[in-house]
């Protein structure tokens, strides 16, 4: 359908619009349902098939074209396509009234909690792409991965086996790009921050890559560590499955370093003192001898209590030397003999 085409239908309707949905319908356009509160269309603007993306929400609605660049919100569709004024298009509109389901305008639901990811595929597609590109980076980093051995004391082999990758420079990228939905702060469009440093990545069994999390090393930034928005925030864990010991710590670093200089150890890394263990991993240590080794500091104190209380048969072995195992290492400790000397004495 032509632009031309596209005014001419949208004079023919008086009354106000709540929703892309309706308006898209009026100008001859039919949306396809995809899921609960996502459809599919041509795009107005470029055609195609399904390309033109919508969004369903209590404010209209939001949308945009795999391929041209146009996104945006209800009111600015009308502009675009219609070529009516400003005043024009705001008596067209009405948000007053939520949308329904059945015969309504917009054939949707009632609007629900918004989805912080509203594409899967696009955003493994985006995620795993980024992360191949940070991986290959690390490879080649010498500088980076002399930081590593020199800081803590992680060696280039165990880095590239963790999946470690290196983003050499902080970007901000727009949310849609990712298949995230659109957030506002302060009447500002959120974005997507990358920043420069390390990255720690998950992945599942099946080898499907589901969390990106970055140690910052950009000074400008007053964080250290971030999460890529849409990562699934669950512990991460290294070794053998097979593997009758099981040592809960709090960093992922510390989890890599643990794993490469104690044998025959798995190591949960919470990724902080506040985060849980899932139902599925809580079974899979029902056989197992585990050991509760979190940050030597009040709150990581507490979090080894708590879960010393709620279960019992963990044994809690404390770091001798530093705040954590990274500098308890650095101020000397064996952690192998430190881990074997906890063993026994929590035997006793």
């Amino acid at each position: 359908m032509k632009n031309s085409d596209l005014i001419r239908n949208s004079y023919k309707y008086e009354g106000a619009f709540s929703s892309i949905i309706g308006y898209l319908k009026s100008i001859g356009i039919k949306p396809i349902r995809k899921t609960n509160d996502q459809y599919a269309s041509p795009c107005p603007f470029c055609g195609g098939k399904d390309r033109f993306i919508i969004w369903i929400d209590d404010k209209g609605g939001s949308y945009w074209c795999r391929r041209c660049p146009e996104r945006g919100r209800l009111f600015r569709l009308i502009e675009k396509t219609s070529g009516r004024t400003y005043s024009d298009v705001k008596s067209m509109i009405d948000l007053r009234h939520p949308v329904k389901t059945g015969d309504s305008q917009a054939n949707s639901p009632a609007p629900r909690k918004k989805k912080q990811v509203i594409d899967w595929d696009l955003w493994h597609r985006t995620v795993k792409r980024f992360y191949k590109a940070t991986h290959s980076e690390l490879r080649h980093n010498r500088q980076i991965l002399s930081w590593l051995m020199d800081e803590r004391g992680i060696s280039k082999q165990t880095a590239l086996k963790a999946g470690l990758g290196f983003n050499p420079s902080s970007t901000r990228s727009e949310r849609f790009e990712w298949g995230l939905s659109e957030e506002e702060v302060n009447g500002k469009l959120k974005q997507v921050h990358t920043p420069e440093g390390l990255v720690i990545p998950k992945f599942r069994a099946d080898g499907e890559l589901v969390r990106l999390r970055f140690r910052v090393t950009d000074r400008a930034w007053n964080i250290r560590y971030i999460l890529l928005p849409g990562s699934k925030v669950t512990p991460l864990l290294f070794g053998s499955p097979a593997s009758k010991r099981v040592l809960i710590v709090e960093s992922e670093l510390d989890a890599i370093l643990l794993h490469q200089e104690i044998s025959d150890v798995r190591v949960i890394a919470l990724g902080s003192s506040t985060n849980k263990l899932t139902n599925r991993q809580l079974s899979l240590l029902s056989s197992k001898k585990v050991y509760i080794s979190l940050d030597n500091d009040d709150p990581g104190i507490e979090a080894s209590a708590r879960l010393k209380g709620k279960y019992p048969m963990f044994h809690i072995l404390p770091i001798v030397g530093g705040k954590d195992h990274t500098e308890a290492m650095m101020n000397g400790l064996d952690l192998n003999e430190w881990f074997n000397e906890g063993r026994r004495i929590a035997s006793l």
